[in-house]
């Protein structure tokens, strides 16, 4: 009991407890709050499964292996399942807030974290070798499959939110209504295009989900059609060096956008002189 309160007391990252009451305060919590606790939850995540629990379940073992190892697990998912679960609920409490442009780069922070972290969370709570026989882990199948499904739920709000991104700078905005900034740039184009310099930071995740979203758009003909040629997704979050590269893709259609939206503004000037300063 003393031990999994200190994993507790240690893990934090999420405050105000687990279940619908973490729930609740992640949608209360104000932005540059709730970036905050982000960074914690990061670092805690981190330090959870690559140092916290790895140790607990060896102090099980080293005490309990000998007499019995069913003991031992027991132990360790008695000692470890509170703090695993109330990390993954405050990550997909994260997953489903309102949806933001300015959270996709948290959003993907916590991805990034999570995804090469799935392994050692399935050696930990997923099935485990004893005396050459296959023995599921007591209790923690489902933690497992949760860790799992919350990298999918933070993966699908990642794309979710890059998708209203693109919906906002694709759609037709009226060009005399378009905003110019004190620097004499419509805002639009700047906002965009610092937006896009920032995702360039997340290449590699961005492409995976990108690519699974546009999977699910077109179907399986896409991933036959990979498979045939020989394209897979790489190893980890990255693509290997196939030529497809989805965000790539995305980010020369949103420039696209942006060129044609400075092109019907400055159409709006008889001047010449002056229809070149959005060019």
């Amino acid at each position: 009991i003393l031990q999994g309160t200190i994993l507790l007391s240690a893990d934090g990252g999420g405050g105000g407890g687990g279940g619908p009451a973490m729930f609740e305060a992640v949608q209360r919590m104000p932005w540059q709050d709730l970036q905050a606790e982000i960074v914690a939850w990061i670092s805690a995540m981190k330090v959870a499964v690559g140092l916290l629990f790895p140790a607990e379940k060896r102090l099980c073992h080293y005490i309990f292996g000998d007499w019995s190892a069913g003991t031992a697990l027991s132990c360790f998912v008695g000692i470890t399942k509170k703090a695993m679960l109330e990390l993954l609920t405050f990550a997909d409490a994260v997953a489903i807030t309102e949806c933001s442009h300015e959270k996709l780069f948290k959003i993907l922070d916590m991805y990034e974290c999570l995804h090469p972290l799935i392994p050692a969370i399935g050696s930990l709570f997923g099935q485990q070798q004893e005396d050459g026989h296959s023995m599921r882990s007591v209790g923690t199948s489902g933690i497992y499959t949760e860790a799992s499904e919350t990298l999918g739920r933070l993966g699908n709000a990642a794309r979710i939110t890059f998708s209203a991104f693109e919906t906002m700078v694709l759609r037709h905005d009226d060009p005399s209504k378009m905003l110019i900034s004190d620097r004499g740039r419509l805002r639009l184009v700047e906002y965009v295009m610092n937006y896009l310099r920032f995702l360039s930071d997340f290449m590699n995740p961005m492409n995976q989900l990108l690519w699974e979203r546009n999977d699910d758009q077109t179907g399986s003909v896409s991933s036959t059609s990979r498979a045939s040629s020989g394209d897979q997704p790489g190893d980890d979050i990255g693509l290997g060096n196939q030529d497809f590269r989805p965000l790539s893709l995305s980010m020369l259609r949103l420039m696209e956008a942006l060129e044609k939206k400075l092109d019907a503004k400055s159409k709006l000037y008889k001047d010449l002189g002056l229809s070149y300063l959005f060019l």
